[in-house]
C-alpha cells in the first residue's frame, strides 16, 4: 500500500541557497582586505567601492532568501516561484554591473600603481640599453645574477629597466628569474605600493567570487527537481479539475 500523501501546494518549501564565503561576513572581508592593503589602502576608493558592492550583494542574496522562504498565502506555488525567479534575475543583473564597475575601477588603480612602482625603482630607458643587454647576455648565469643584484642594491634604473622589461632572448634572464628580481626590487623600494596592490587584487577577487556564486544559484532558485515536479503535478491537477468543472456546468 502506498502511504505517501501528495505534497500540498502550501507546504512546498524551497531549500536554502548555498552561499560561499564571498557572500558572507562583509565586516570580516573588509578587515582582512584593509589589513592586506596596508596604510595606503585604508581609504582607497577602489577598495572601498569593492567592499560596498560585496556588502550590497550579500544583503541582496539574504533578501532573496527571505522572499523564497516566506510565501504569501495568496500566491500559488507557481506565482511564488516566478516571483523568486524574477528577484534572482534582478540580483544577477545587479551583480554583473557591480562586478564590471569594480573591475574597471580596480584595474585603473593597478595601472596607476604600476607607474608609481616604476618611478620608485627609477626605471628608465637609457641610450646604452643595447650595450646593457649585450653585456648581460654574454655573462655566465652566476655573474648575470650578481650584476642584477648589484643593480637592485644601487637602484640602477637603466639596468633594471632592461632586466625587468626585457626578454630571455635578449638578456639571458628567464621569466622566473625576472619575476624574482622584480619582487626583490619592489620590496626594497615600493613595499607600501605592493601592499596596496595586494589589497586591490583581493578586493577584485572577492567581488568576482561573489558574482560566480550568484551565477551558480540559478539552478537552486526554484528548488530541486522533485519540488518542481510536484509543482507541475499540482498545476496539471488544477487545470484538469477546472476543465472538468467547466464541462459539467455547460
Amino acid at each position: 500500500m502506498n502511504t505517501e500523501q501528495p505534497l500540498p501546494s502550501q507546504e512546498l518549501k524551497l531549500p536554502t541557497l548555498v552561499r560561499s564565503t564571498a557572500l558572507m561576513s562583509p565586516e570580516s572581508h573588509a578587515r582582512e582586505i584593509k589589513d592586506a592593503a596596508g596604510k595606503l589602502g585604508e581609504n582607497d576608493p577602489a577598495i572601498l567601492g569593492a567592499l560596498i558592492n560585496q556588502r550590497m550583494l550579500t544583503e541582496s542574496v539574504a533578501a532573496l532568501e527571505k522572499i523564497r522562504q516566506n510565501r504569501n498565502p495568496a500566491d500559488t506555488a507557481a506565482n511564488h516561484m516566478k516571483k523568486s525567479a524574477d528577484a534572482y534575475k534582478k540580483i544577477l543583473a545587479s551583480a554583473c554591473a557591480k562586478h564590471d564597475s569594480t573591475r574597471a575601477s580596480i584595474n585603473t588603480r593597478l595601472d596607476e600603481i604600476e607607474r608609481k612602482v616604476e618611478e620608485s625603482l627609477g626605471l628608465h630607458v637609457s641610450s646604452d640599453a643595447s650595450d646593457i643587454r649585450s653585456a648581460l647576455r654574454s655573462m655566465s648565469k652566476e655573474d648575470r645574477a650578481a650584476a642584477v643584484e648589484a643593480a637592485i642594491q644601487e637602484k640602477d634604473g637603466a639596468v633594471l629597466a632592461v632586466v625587468l622589461n626585457g626578454r630571455e632572448l635578449t638578456t639571458g634572464i628567464t621569466s622566473v628569474q625576472r619575476n624574482s628580481f622584480r619582487r626583490r626590487a619592489e620590496q626594497a623600494y615600493a613595499p607600501e605600493l605592493l601592499q596596496l596592490r595586494m589589497g586591490l587584487e583581493r578586493a577584485s577577487k572577492l567581488v568576482s567570487d561573489a558574482l560566480d556564486n550568484i551565477a551558480e544559484m540559478e539552478g537552486q532558485i526554484t528548488g530541486p527537481v522533485h519540488v518542481q515536479g510536484e509543482l507541475t503535478r499540482q498545476i496539471e491537477a488544477a487545470d484538469s479539475a477546472w476543465l472538468a468543472f467547466n464541462q459539467s456546468v455547460q
